[in-house]
């Protein structure tokens, strides 16, 4: 007699299948989520089958110490989670945690491993109360110092609470939640037999409602929030985030990816482009905070031509494609025509002709900090990524890349970078300098909104 794999139970050992639960026939189905059968939890669980419910796969487990069978849970909330290897990595980390803690309380006996937490019973039944402390009575003197000791918490909160949300505890969750919502996207599919792996996803996730032509790797981070977009990264920097599209432009400069208030906001899409069928420029806004590098800060390295050297390429991936531009040029522009002598260079458009683009093209020569060697000519696509600065009041920095061509190398040529001995900004640049304008009098070219 040998033992099944997923149920634990004795089988004859010419048994092709499980008489009792079906592993090894067809018709077996073992969710692509959970844990796979043998998989060795605590130095002593070994998993078989599993069945989801109420946020958490129960799996048929071996206690190999005991050699018996018992049940294992394992809490998973399927529509917030996902799982690299055997870590799940939770869509809202702080949420997660604090679920935890709760069921840490509730079962003491129970066991934190990749990254989440376990219950073992022999019985489902079974539960572990957490026996109720007699209170400990407080002298006069106790209760003084207890008040004191609020008063003081209090006050030092008031004093300090901002400034510690806003220098540590704000940037600690953002960095958290960026490096979840990137496993999420790094997620891949198990394709059972020869299922699309779209139709799959559809079938993980019953109750939403994918577009069609989606790229299955972006289904955990949709199903979260079907106001995902994309993601961009630059290889070489810290640059790497999902990024959002709405009916405006304003929801995500204060709300992150689950729709909660933050400084840092979430990149995003302008709300005019379309992402299925590319622009003919696309763009991306995002915060550069003044006290740290997060979010698209790290684009004031582009300042300086070695960056560019370093790290020529965005990648861009959508719902629908994945691209690669090579960085053309670096400047910065005034938001507001008050700033220029009345005067706005329209960087910010979404479509132009032929014509118009080219005018573009002729001007942002004008404004680049440096040449990076990388063509462009009037039928290309290219990316804008959008922050601000701070030379002055409102002031914008911007990364222009161009779209890879097909066939194209993506390796640049660093003896062609050039830096611009004398680039055009804006008049409230000069001003803040305390020095003269000598494009004062130049010739503005604007693109058409």
């Amino acid at each position: 007699m040998k033992r099944c794999l997923a149920c634990f139970r004795k089988c004859e050992d010419s048994a092709i299948s499980c008489p009792h639960c079906g592993y090894g026939s067809d018709g077996f189905i073992h969710s692509s989520q959970a844990l796979p059968i043998g998989t060795v939890v605590c130095g002593k669980y070994e998993t078989g089958k599993a069945e989801f419910s109420d946020d958490k796969f129960i799996y048929v487990a071996y206690d190999k110490e005991k050699q018996s069978s018992c049940r294992l849970e394992e809490y998973y909330p399927k529509n917030a989670a996902s799982r690299k290897g055997k870590k799940v990595l939770f869509a809202d980390f702080d949420s997660a945690t604090s679920v935890i803690e709760q069921l840490i309380a509730v079962n003491p006996d129970g066991f934190r491993e990749n990254g989440t937490f376990y219950t073992v019973s022999e019985n489902p039944e079974t539960t572990h109360p957490v026996p109720a402390k007699k209170p400990k009575k407080k002298s006069a003197n106790d209760v003084t110092r207890s008040i004191v000791y609020v008063a003081s918490v209090i006050c030092l909160i008031l004093s300090l609470g901002y400034l510690l949300n806003f220098y540590v505890i704000e940037p600690w969750r953002h960095k958290k939640q960026t490096e979840n919502l990137s496993g999420m996207l790094d997620t891949t599919v198990t394709v059972q037999s020869n299922v699309d792996p779209l139709e799959q996803v559809r079938k993980d996730y019953p109750d939403i409602d994918f577009p069609d032509g989606m790229n299955p790797a972006f289904a955990l981070l949709y199903s979260q929030n079907p106001e995902i977009a994309g993601w961009v990264s630059i290889g070489g920097t810290d640059v790497n985030y999902a990024v959002m599209q709405t009916d405006n432009n304003d929801k995500y400069l204060k709300t992150d990816f689950f729709g909660k208030s933050t400084n840092y906001g979430q990149p995003y899409f302008d709300y005019r482009n379309n992402i299925k069928y590319l622009d003919r420029n696309t763009i991306i806004h995002g915060h550069n905070m003044r006290h740290d590098d997060k979010i698209f800060g790290l684009l004031e390295q582009y300042r300086d031509p070695e960056t560019f050297i370093n790290a020529p390429l965005i990648e861009m991936k959508t719902l629908y494609g994945n691209y690669k531009f090579k960085i053309y040029a670096v400047f910065i522009i005034n938001s507001s025509p008050e700033q220029d002598n009345g005067n706005r260079f329209y960087y910010n458009f979404c479509n132009a002709s032929d014509e118009e683009f080219s005018e573009y093209l002729t001007e942002l020569d004008k404004r680049k900090l440096y040449t990076t060697g990388v063509d462009i000519n009037e039928h290309d696509k290219i990316i804008t990524l959008s922050t601000c600065c701070y030379d002055f009041y409102d002031a914008r920095l911007v990364v222009i890349g161009r779209l890879i061509r097909d066939g194209e190398s993506e390796a640049i040529d660093p003896s062609l970078v050039k830096t611009n001995p004398n680039p055009k900004f804006p008049q409230a640049y000069y001003d803040a300098q305390k020095t003269t304008n000598p494009y004062k009098n130049d010739e503005h070219l604007f693109i058409i909104p």
